[in-house]
């Protein structure tokens, strides 16, 4: 009995886990692409409206890419999908995890751009 509670409670958090696992790789990407918007001099721009984004949200969040505005438009149409780094899984011999790219232009590793 004791073994079926252990193997339940080992599940349970290994969930919490991989839970929070995916959330910390969706916060990784956000900044991730805010540091590109940076980088491309398109950083606090509204990407749906072009127009500004006060910089209260900025404060508030700062790898926010859209006003309150056309984020709540995007919400209520259902077209904000998330973007991640990858499927969580093993990591294979060389020691790299496949990235899942969406959307993007696939870049060279950080090796070949030295």
């Amino acid at each position: 009995m004791d073994d079926l509670g252990e193997a339940a409670s080992e599940e349970s958090q290994r969930c919490l886990s991989l839970v929070a696992a995916r959330a910390t790789q969706t916060s990784i990407v956000d900044v991730l692409e805010a540091i590109r918007r940076i980088e491309r001099g398109t950083y606090g721009i509204c990407e749906l409206t072009g127009k500004s984004i006060p910089k209260a949200r900025l404060d508030a969040i700062p790898w926010t890419r859209f006003t309150v505005e056309a984020q709540a438009q995007l919400e209520r149409e259902g077209a904000l999908r998330q973007k991640r780094l990858g499927a969580l899984g093993p990591v294979d011999s060389a020691g790299a995890v496949e990235v899942e790219e969406e959307d993007e232009v696939e870049e060279k590793p950080a090796k070949e751009k030295e």
